[in-house]
């Protein structure tokens, strides 16, 4: 029989401040364990959205290892979901990265490697925090703002079109959602007009 496997990531929250965990997990575990325990070390909900991508030494992101299944076109395979990706069948190697991106909204971003592969201990309880620094800020502490990258820069002539033709969509819609974001971005469009 063999020995249980374990992974060590260290995961990284990009803040000011210097917020890292360690978490060491069975490599027979999936993507949304790791998730799970990454949501749980850092004190938020796990209730939004969330992706790794695979990342390099750079940190450039790659593929993406979607929370759920996204879907593709009819004729496509079943698309990627973190709770069907075994690590050990995606993770090769010491040192692979990951990003990890919680609540597209507000756009909290990890980075994850891998530091370390060993053999379980069998005295410890697997998943579990290793080593922890710093204090994760509160996963509402950063503000949603759909509109800070819009640059209208030079856009100006045609934003009373533009205007207009939110009005119109907005008469032919029956959905609240998105009548909800089109009332918003035409708000935001004539405040930032007046500036």
């Amino acid at each position: 029989m063999s020995e249980e496997k374990i992974f060590k990531f260290r995961i990284i929250l990009d803040t000011e401040e210097d917020v890292i965990r360690d978490i060491e997990i069975q490599d027979d575990c999936s993507f949304i364990n790791l998730h799970e325990c990454i949501q749980q070390s850092f004190g938020f909900s796990g209730v939004e959205m969330a992706s790794f991508y695979r990342s390099d030494e750079l940190w450039e992101k790659g593929e993406e290892l979607p929370l759920i299944d996204m879907g593709g076109a009819e004729n496509e395979a079943p698309g990627l979901a973190m709770n069907d990706l075994v690590l050990k069948e995606h993770i090769k190697e010491k040192h692979e990265r990951f990003l990890y991106v919680y609540d597209f909204l507000r756009m909290w971003c990890f980075y994850v490697e891998v530091i370390e592969l060993s053999e379980a201990k069998p005295e410890l309880d697997y998943p579990l925090i290793s080593f922890e620094l710093g204090k994760a800020p509160s996963e509402d502490s950063k503000e949603v703002d759909l509109f800070d990258d819009i640059d209208l820069g030079g856009l100006w002539g045609s934003v009373d079109k533009s205007l207009a033709e939110i009005d119109k969509l907005l008469d032919e819609m029956d959905g609240d959602e998105e009548q909800t974001i089109l009332k918003a971005t035409r708000q935001k469009i004539r405040s930032m007009k007046r500036v």
